[in-house]
């Protein structure tokens, strides 16, 4: 691929242009008025972007828009060398919301806001797709990827807890063995988050839960959770206000439920290896995270 005009010769078609003489066209672009001559004389030859007026060499109709061109070209490098390059960052949003905005002010977001600018993002497409695409450039998740060009790290636990509206936790909690408190529990409502099966998370027998309500996204599963719609499973990160400010209690304690462990990494696609490099960061900043320890 090549221009159809050398820059140079469009430098040089500026340079005549906003200076309006040789001499003036050759001290902006720090050359001599010989060399300058013989490169219009030249040009003059094979295009019609000069033109001579009065005896003096003057840049064509044509040679101006060349010119203009090569002005908002000159303009558009000089923004793109000053201008900081943006990485994007995908996660759910409800971790976005209660796990990375409140720690913005951290060593790690500082490190990364110095090089880059930072885009914190939720993808309707999904996180792996919108990182295949070249949407995203990291995604903090809880789960492997399903493609093999997508590379894992996998750095911090994620704390998962039995959570309900004091209302229906009453109900729960006040009969008078431990099975009996389960046994209730399995017989009310579950808001389900479509990607999880709360059977497998809990070791229970398949279909045992009784599934009510089933949304997409962890903050539609906090709120019907809240408005005591029925109990659920949800990360501890996304629902600290709540547990501090009494509208959701946690259960698992008192049940003595042992949820499987989850976990928590990052996801950059195989080919961006520069990346990575900021992964010990990353798992410094998860590891010591209040609501993921």
């Amino acid at each position: 691929m090549q221009f159809l005009i050398d820059p140079n010769d469009s430098l040089l078609l500026l340079a005549l242009y906003r200076g309006g003489t040789i001499k003036r066209a050759a001290h902006l672009l720090e050359r001599d008025e010989t060399v300058i001559l013989r490169r219009i004389q030249k040009l003059s030859q094979t295009s019609d972007l000069l033109e001579k007026v009065s005896g003096k060499w003057r840049v064509s109709p044509s040679g101006q828009k060349v010119a203009l061109w090569a002005q908002e070209a000159q303009d558009s490098q000089r923004r793109a060398l000053e201008s900081r390059a943006t990485l994007r960052i995908g996660a759910p949003a409800s971790f976005i919301e209660r796990i990375i905005t409140p720690d913005l002010e951290k060593p790690l977001f500082r490190a990364l806001a110095a090089e880059y600018s930072l885009e914190f993002l939720c993808p309707a497409i999904g996180l792996e797709t919108a990182l295949l695409k070249g949407d995203l450039d990291l995604v903090f998740t809880c789960h492997r990827p399903f493609d093999p060009q997508i590379r894992f790290k996998r750095l911090a636990h994620e704390d998962w807890c039995v959570v309900a509206a004091p209302s229906i936790a009453k109900s729960i909690l006040g009969k008078a063995t431990r099975q009996e408190s389960i046994s209730r529990l399995l017989t009310l409502p579950y808001v389900r988050h479509r990607d999880l099966v709360p059977e497998e998370m809990l070791g229970l027998a398949k279909d045992s839960v009784n599934t009510r309500f089933t949304f997409d996204l962890l903050a539609s599963v906090r709120s019907a959770a809240v408005h005591g719609f029925g109990w659920t499973l949800l990360p501890r990160g996304s629902i600290d206000e709540e547990l501090k400010n009494g509208k959701l209690v946690e259960l698992g304690t008192d049940l003595q439920l042992k949820l499987k462990r989850d976990f928590l990494g990052v996801w950059w696609r195989k080919d961006r290896q520069e990346v990575s490099r900021f992964s010990a960061l990353i798992g410094a900043w998860l590891s010591k995270h209040r609501s993921l320890v």
